[in-house]
């Protein structure tokens, strides 16, 4: 396969990359050169995919993730008429659709629907440029991309992916946590102690970083009214 058999054409505000059909061993290492060479030209866009019905799993989308994160590209979206591969895609909170939902418009700081007085709720996904800064709790409903940054003298709750900055407890509540159900951001503050992620290992879960002993970890996310259920803690680097 020839790179040039690799489309990328405009859709809405999103770049759609097809790729062709082919033994996914050969096609995707030539996707990557591709992807590297048009950086340039690709950064800053919201980047579906166009598998037509090739079937990918959590093993493969996961390393398209890692590949798209390794050279901060934001890949938006999978689409596919496999339904293997778009369960595997939706596993990593990718959008399998190409109609965007419509998002109330964003400026420096979305509009919030607020829950009470200590506490804002955002049913948007933070994009880079995006930034909260609230003297509360901030739930997001949504992902919160690279670039976007949120401040809170509370906690901080992500439904979605979290991979820009997350600041918690700003004025040094040590208590506030930070939640997400895929905890991926480079960087992490709570009460002013910053960390940064280590290598996962495995698939992304639901996980809650909080401060213990002057560190950072972060432990599955999970209800603690459960029967005792094994946890594993990450350990964050950096701590104070």
């Amino acid at each position: 396969m020839s790179q040039s058999s690799i489309e990328i054409k405009g859709v809405n505000d999103a770049l759609l990359v097809t790729v062709p059909s082919g033994a996914w061993s050969d096609v995707s290492p030539q996707l990557v050169q591709h992807l590297e060479e048009q950086k340039g030209f690709l950064t800053g866009a919201q980047i579906i995919l166009q598998l037509n019905d090739r079937e990918l799993g959590a093993v493969e989308v996961g390393k398209l993730c890692e590949t798209f994160d390794t050279l901060e590209l934001d890949l938006w979206g999978i689409l596919s008429s496999s339904l293997y591969t778009e369960s595997a895609a939706k596993s990593f909170g990718l959008q399998t659709e190409l109609a965007k939902p419509e998002l109330p418009p964003l400026e420096s700081d979305p509009e919030p629907d607020s829950l009470d007085a200590n506490c804002r709720f955002v049913n948007a996904t933070l994009r880079s440029g995006n930034e909260i800064d609230f003297d509360g709790h901030v739930v997001v409903l949504g992902d919160v991309k690279k670039g976007a940054q949120i401040i809170a003298t509370g906690s901080i709750v992500v439904w979605g992916r979290l991979q820009g900055t997350a600041v918690a407890g700003a004025d040094g509540d040590e208590s506030a946590v930070i939640c997400a159900l895929d905890l991926s951001p480079r960087q992490l503050n709570i009460a002013g102690i910053l960390a940064r992620a280590p290598e996962r290992d495995g698939t992304p879960e639901p996980e809650m970083a909080y401060i213990k002993d002057g560190q950072i970890l972060a432990d599955p996310w999970i209800n603690p009214s459960s029967p005792a259920v094994p946890k594993k803690k990450r350990g964050w680097l950096f701590g104070r």
